[in-house]
This record gives structure tokens, C-alpha cells and sequence, in this order.
């Protein structure tokens, strides 16, 4: 992890160190909260991600209980323990960078999980290793590997609550993905946010999650999806 405190003049050394380190965690502390900073920061990296869910179908998401009598409105909107994932593991193209400001921590949990998938190749079985390159899984409608290999870079895309919501996986590929989340959690590195931490992480090199928190905790973060301008 490369650890910054936020200057006006910060720009160019986290665009090297994302360039440079790919599988590395930029964290700079003291991000100011508003929204027009963090959308003017966040567009030199990439292009933003807009959503139906996010704030006025903008660039921004809220990641914060919020819940209709029993009914959360996303698992992102819950207090839940999140398994470590890649975000839009369903959709075509999957954005290569995730931004998350710490607006409110949780006094209690909500910690983010991380898993590095240089590890994970290291660790992994060769058999696993190959099924999890070479089989296709159901990611809604999208069907692609766990972990792709394209001209010797390796890629990750995980999300095994997607999977399984839409296809009844056999007890076979249950087992598989039973092998793989054992090895995730004994890889899986914490960090602790503070009020106004911002990381940004490549969203096809670490799978991420949350540890659960208090149900009424008000814990609150920006998040903010990017595709890569290269």
C-alpha cells in the first residue's frame, strides 16, 4: 500500500504509483469530502462509471445502510459481512479502478477485506488454478473465467454472490468455489478507513469486501467506479 496525505499538487505521484504498482493500494489521507473535488480528482485516473443507483445517477454511490422494512436495498446498502469480490462482474467490460472515500467509519466492523491476485496464483493448486482459467462461469449473463490470462497478464473477476443468484451451480463447481473462498480468507489482508481516507485499487488485480458492522452504525462511503483512459 503507498500512503499519501492529500496536497493540491498529489495528482502526478498517484498516477505513477498506480502506473508503476499496479496491485497496489493508493490510500491518501485528509481527501476533502465534496464531491465536485472528488470527481475532478478521480478523472485523471479514468472515466467514471454513471448508474441508475448512484447519486442522482451520477458517478457517486453511496455505500450506507439503507433498508425498506425488512428489505435492504443492495447488499452494498446492508450492514452484512460482503465477501471479498470484483464489482460488475456481470457486466461486458469490468472497470478496471474502484475509489472509495471514508466519509463516516463505523465505530464497530466495517473494515475493508482484500485479497491480491499475485497471491492467489502463487497459492493456487495447479489443477484449481486451470479450472478456474480455463472453465466459464455464469456471471448473470455474462459468461468468462475466474481468472483470465491475455498476452501473460493475469486478471481476476469474482463474485460469488452473482453467481450463484443466477445458476444453480452443481456440487462439483460448489466444491471448486468452496477450495477457492478457503484460500481467499487465508489471504485476505484489513484496513481501516478513518474519515476522509480515499484508496483507490484496481478492481481486476484485488478482490475486496467488508467485514459486518452494527445494523444502525452510520457508516457512510463514497465509492466511484473508473474505466482506465488507456
Amino acid at each position: 500500500m503507498t500512503k499519501y496525505i492529500y496536497h493540491k499538487e498529489i495528482l502526478p505521484s498517484v498516477l505513477e504509483s498506480l502506473q508503476r504498482f499496479p496491485e497496489e493500494i493508493a490510500l491518501i489521507e485528509g481527501f476533502p469530502s465534496q464531491d465536485y473535488v472528488l470527481n475532478d480528482f478521480l478523472s485523471h485516473i479514468g472515466n467514471a462509471v454513471h448508474e441508475h443507483l448512484n447519486e442522482d445517477s451520477g458517478s457517486i454511490f453511496k455505500v450506507q445502510v439503507h433498508h425498506k422494512e425488512a428489505h435492504f436495498s443492495s447488499y452494498a446498502n446492508s450492514n452484512l459481512f460482503f465477501p471479498v469480490h470484483t464489482d460488475c462482474s456481470n457486466y461486458k467490460e469490468i472497470p478496471e479502478y474502484v475509489a472509495l472515500l471514508c466519509v463516516t467509519p463505523s465505530i464497530e466492523g466495517g473494515e475493508s477485506l482484500f485479497v491480491k491476485l499475485s497471491e492467489l496464483i502463487q497459492e493456487l493448486p495447479k489443477p484449481l488454478l486451470a479450472i478456474l482459467t480455463q472453465k466459464h462461469w455464469a456471471f448473470g449473463n455474462v459468461y468468462r473465467p475466474v481468472i483470465s490470462l491475455i498476452q501473460g497478464k493475469y486478471s481476476i473477476c469474482y463474485n460469488r454472490i452473482t453467481m450463484e443468484s443466477y445458476t444453480d451451480l452443481t456440487q462439483d463447481e460448489l466444491h471448486i468455489l468452496n477450495e477457492f473462498d478457503d484460500l481467499c480468507r487465508k489471504l485476505t489482508f484489513t484496513l481501516s478507513l478513518k474519515a476522509n481516507d480515499l484508496i483507490i485499487f484496481r478492481n481486476d488485480l484485488l478482490l475486496h469486501g467488508r467485514t459486518d458492522f452494527p445494523l444502525h452504525a452510520h457508516r457512510v462511503l463514497k465509492r466511484v467506479r473508473l474505466y482506465s483512459k488507456n
